[in-house]
């Protein structure tokens, strides 16, 4: 029997959400139907991107092996499935995405904290992978014209024009 169904049989109003609060994204999901490709494809999409190659690289420089660096890396990857994992057991147990778990903790309005800090590095980490690929597309445009080259002589804020080009684009 649902919350509603047995509102009405004792003749109390039925349950109705504030709409301000809910909507289809944070309602609980009527069927889970994640199967183990789908959870593998969700982490092969944030384990290869421009920002985690560099980082390999970087270590690459810095006098790692190759071998050193890949187990580095998965230890990594795992480390952060497991507490990522393990901070969403709510979720994934009752079906309810970030935002309504945070109620329980920061309250209605104070869940809006953990959301704006999400945000802001959400916002910060799509900076980061702009402007790797901005210097990707650089790397690109100054193989196919050489003559762009020019571009690249004067600097604002670290990016060369050719680079603002590239970076705004993207």
């Amino acid at each position: 029997m649902s919350l509603a169904d047995s509102a009405e049989a004792t003749g109390a109003p039925a349950f109705v959400p504030d709409p301000r609060l809910t909507n289809e994204d944070l309602a609980p999901a009527e069927k889970r139907n994640w199967k183990v490709f789908d959870l593998f494809a969700l982490w092969m999409s944030d384990v290869h991107n421009l920002g985690n190659y560099t980082f390999a690289a970087g270590l690459l420089v810095l006098g790692m092996n190759v071998w050193q660096v890949f187990t580095s890396l998965l230890v990594g990857f795992v480390l952060i499935y497991i507490g990522m994992n393990w901070m969403g057991k709510i979720g994934q147990r009752h079906g309810v995405p970030f935002p309504v778990v945070s109620r329980i903790s920061f309250g209605v309005w104070g869940a809006n904290i953990p959301a704006l800090i999400r945000a802001v590095i959400a916002i910060m980490w799509y900076g980061i992978q702009t402007y790797l690929a901005s210097v990707a597309v650089n790397v690109m445009l100054l193989a196919a014209w050489p003559g762009l080259e020019s571009w690249t002589h004067s600097s604002f804020l670290g990016l060369d024009a050719l680079g603002w080009v590239s970076f705004v684009s993207l």
